[in-house]
């Protein structure tokens, strides 16, 4: 990964510098490393550039300068952001006992609902795909059962196991079968 350093030239400076020169406060993140007593949100700032070493660290002591519930609310929401995209190798619990927070507080933030939020609704939608491909594999095999006879429980479970476009194009060819050795041939030309 490049990392902007003050020696790179970051593009043509010349269209604002009247701006640049009056109006905005240039910070290098390299710049906040030795400092101290830093704002907190130059603190958050600081937290993207410190050694993984000093992240904990860093981390807690950001969190602890929280007055009231709702600024700690709001500091662990981006510290939390940080610290995951700095160290995506963490667990949720890594990050937890590295914030030495409690594992309801971790649990309330936004950051924790969100992700738990996304992982509910890709596992209800993923309920649904497998719920609707077994009932695909049922529909077929009573199909099939009626037109070919009782099938062989390695027959049954090879079916089931179709993915639903190989089911889908089973119920169509069984519209032509005649009996089982109709069924026994497509599945051998599907191995």
């Amino acid at each position: 990964m490049v990392q902007q350093r003050r020696s790179q030239q970051l593009g043509a400076e010349m269209p604002y510098a009247p701006l640049l020169d009056t109006w905005v406060q240039r910070i290098y993140l390299e710049d906040l490393l030795p400092m101290t007593n830093l704002s907190p949100n130059l603190a958050l700032l600081r937290l993207l550039v410190v050694p993984e070493a000093q992240v904990g660290e860093e981390a807690q002591a950001i969190l602890n300068q929280s007055g009231t519930g709702a600024a700690f609310e709001q500091r662990l929401d981006l510290v939390e952001a940080i610290l995951v995209y700095k160290l995506p190798q963490l667990s949720i619990e890594e990050i937890r006992q590295m914030l030495d927070l409690k594992d309801t507080t971790l649990r309330e933030t936004r950051f924790y609902q969100e992700v738990l939020e996304e992982g509910r609704q890709e596992g209800r939608q993923k309920g649904r795909q497998e719920g609707r491909q077994e009932g695909e594999a049922e529909l077929v095999l009573r199909q099939l059962t009626r037109r070919c006879g009782v099938l062989s429980a390695t027959q049954q479970a090879q079916i089931r196991a179709f993915p639903p476009a190989q089911l889908e194009a089973l119920g169509e060819a069984l519209l032509d079968f005649t009996g089982r050795l109709d069924l026994e041939v497509w599945l051998e030309q599907r191995d």
